[in-house]
């Protein structure tokens, strides 16, 4: 970007005029109001859109610039910071409950009373107790009504023993016995007068 006619602004911010350069451009002339600044060139840098000077135009002014000068090299940095700030905008949040209906099966365990009546129709004793028991996890409750009985029963008056034993004793009976006996007769054919056999 050539330099003269440019703007060349010092560091507080005035703004000049390159309205020309020298014979071998080592110096510039910058008009500033009614100010004429004869500048060496490398003082003069070149910025993004005109040109700048490290210096106020007023101290080089009355700054004698035909001896050394000491130019102060600055360098600027960027500070990054930031803060809340009410830009007017929002969002409104408010809370909306919509419902449906769902079907869902959860499992429960529930406890049932099964009541079962069962006939028994026996006889207690006046001095039998039968209360509430339970019976393998069952609660059993009797249920009892008094009633009159009656009844017919055999009762044992008396036990009759027969005991067999021996007994010995005489016996005295009178018997009739028979006896076989042989009678023998002798007898003679040849005799006359007959006689008894033998």
């Amino acid at each position: 970007m050539p330099l003269r006619g440019a703007k060349v602004t010092d560091i507080n911010g005035m703004v000049g005029i390159c309205t020309g350069l020298t014979q071998h451009e080592s110096e510039a002339e910058i008009e500033v109001g009614n100010m004429r600044l004869l500048l060496p060139r490398s003082m003069i840098e070149a910025d993004a859109e005109d040109f700048k000077v490290p210096m106020a135009f007023a101290d080089l002014e009355e700054a004698d610039l035909s001896e050394s000068l000491v130019l102060p090299v600055t360098e600027e940095e960027v500070d990054i910071t930031k803060r809340s700030v009410d830009t007017g905008r929002g969002i409104d949040v408010k809370p909306k409950v919509t419902t449906r209906e769902e079907l869902v099966e959860v499992p429960v365990t529930s406890d049932e009373l099964v009541i079962e009546r069962i006939s028994i129709g026996t006889l207690l004793d006046h001095d039998q107790e039968y209360g509430i028991r339970e019976d393998n996890g069952a609660i059993v409750i009797p249920v009892i009504e008094e009633v009159i009985v009656v009844e017919k029963r055999r009762r044992l008056v008396e036990e009759v023993r027969v005991v067999r034993r021996s007994v010995h004793r005489l016996h005295h009976e009178t018997v009739t016995l028979k006896k076989h006996d042989v009678e023998i007769n002798r007898f003679d054919d040849n005799e006359v007068n007959g006689g008894t056999k033998r």
